[in-house]
């Protein structure tokens, strides 16, 4: 079978193909190893083993070509990185520029192993943990008023600490966020229950990516990863991560994590942040408090992360966890670096707002980024790592065993790393400083960084 079947007959590269460029500098071709496409990997997600779409047979295609010892000519490599665009800019919720490059290799797209989704996909019944009815702001101008929207009001609620000094929306007249809003704070965005029109300033995330963006395959050996073709503002919205929603403790994480250690990648990311404990524990211990008759305890001091992990000590958190692997949008490109130029914001917009426990995990750019850069955050999040103190745990003391200590975290950061493994406990950070070869940073479930930047630390959590 000739290259060329890949081709419709008679068909050629169409006059937009001027988005994807596959010259070529090495001719070196990949190891083969276990896939995202393998079926035993497949078999772990039932809906993706179940859906067909044209990318799953033009990589059937382009597999059956790979196994014949054929290498795709120009002409269909651009033909093939063209038709991965137009599926792309298909589904994807936004109007913005979407490129494919590839200068290292034959490989003319990423694989084309996952199901396009600008939602979550969703099948547990954890999903209704926390829930509250949905509700809409009662504004009815174009604008709401940040002093009376109940909206902003929600947000308040869910977060006082943070937004108790502040009286404006979350987002500036451009849709940045505004310089008051704290790194990483909860955002409730008006919805289609609102009043108020599109035009609100409290809009923004539900709207879709507004910034160009550029798939390239990186020359240092990190796979695929994203870059923006123009100038992106301080504070700005770039990408919303979309996936499946899984019990974060359940055991179907556990075979995917399993799994995924031996394709060698993954693409897990825990929901979790402060406001999340404050409603499912903090509050409810200081219900309790008061039916016994005692004083309620702050909200935000250490003395309540104690005592109510304390009271409720087999609590864990209702913690979901995203998974891009089989479901997903371009944000599972977004390559790890330990100085990274983007940071997640919970954001809530949208008909699913009423379930506290599962915000939207919101990519926002902590600095201008220049056109051609690479976007990036931190895998492991080692900010928060630098926290010693845990809930339930006062700083200093280690009653906690290590299974807790790798599970609970300090209530005043977010999010966990993308990981399987989630925030990592004193012993296994300690075994992390220490590891030195490949295969001791692969048992500990870490690999060496790649990402260059100068303040690297040359390893990280996977």
């Amino acid at each position: 079978m000739s290259s060329s079947s890949l081709l419709p007959s008679g068909s050629k590269p169409s006059s937009s193909s001027s988005a994807v460029s596959t010259d070529v500098k090495s001719k070196e071709r990949p190891k083969k190893r276990l896939k995202f496409s393998s079926r035993e990997v497949l078999d772990l997600c039932w809906s993706r083993n179940e859906f067909v779409r044209f990318p799953d047979l033009l990589a059937r295609q382009e597999a059956k070509l790979e196994a014949e010892g054929a290498v795709l000519d120009k002409e269909n490599r651009m033909w093939a990185a063209e038709a991965y665009r137009a599926y792309v800019q298909e589904h994807e919720n936004s109007e913005a520029e979407f490129r494919i490059s590839n200068t290292v290799d034959f490989q003319p797209h990423p694989p084309l192993d996952f199901c396009w989704t600008n939602d979550y996909v969703s099948g547990i019944s954890s999903i209704s943990h926390g829930a509250h009815k949905p509700h809409g702001c009662d504004c009815d101008d174009d604008e709401c008023d940040p002093e009376t929207c109940s909206c902003i009001q929600k947000m308040k609620d869910l977060d006082p600490e943070t937004w108790k000094e502040i009286s404006t929306f979350p987002y500036d007249q451009n849709g940045n966020l505004n310089p008051e809003v704290p790194v990483n704070s909860v955002i409730w965005e008006c919805n289609d229950l609102c009043g108020c029109s599109d035009m609100c300033r409290n809009r923004n995330v539900q709207f879709g990516r507004k910034y160009g963006v550029e798939l390239f395959k990186t020359d240092n050996g990190r796979g695929w990863g994203l870059r923006t073709t123009e100038k992106i503002p301080a504070r700005a919205f770039v990408l919303c991560y979309t996936g499946e929603l899984l019990d974060g403790y359940g055991t179907v994480i556990k075979e995917r994590g399993d799994m995924y250690d031996k394709v060698g990648q993954g693409y897990l990311l825990y929901i979790d942040a402060w406001h999340v404990k404050l409603e499912t524990l903090y509050r409810p211990y200081n219900v309790q408090r008061k039916k016994m008759g005692q004083e309620p305890l702050p909200l935000n001091s250490d003395e309540i992360k104690r005592k109510a992990a304390i009271w409720h000590r087999q609590w864990k958190d209702p913690m979901l966890t995203v998974d891009a692997t089989f479901w997903g949008n371009i944000s599972r490109y977004i390559n790890h670096s330990c100085e990274p130029n983007l940071t997640i914001y919970p954001v809530y917009f949208g008909p699913e707002a009423g379930y506290i426990i599962r915000p939207y995990l919101v990519f926002f750019s902590t600095r201008v980024i220049p056109k051609g850069e690479e976007l990036t955050f931190s895998y492991s999040n080692d900010d928060r790592e630098d926290d010693e103190s845990q809930p339930g745990q006062a700083a200093g003391s280690s009653d906690l065993d290590e299974e807790d200590d790798a599970v609970e975290q300090s209530a005043s950061q977010f999010p966990r790393s993308l990981s399987t493994k989630g925030f990592k406990g004193k012993a296994q950070r300690k075994k992390l400083e220490t590891a030195e070869d490949d295969s001791e940073l692969e048992t500990i479930g870490a690999q060496k960084c790649l990402c260059g930047s100068k303040k690297c630390r040359g390893k990280f959590w996977m």
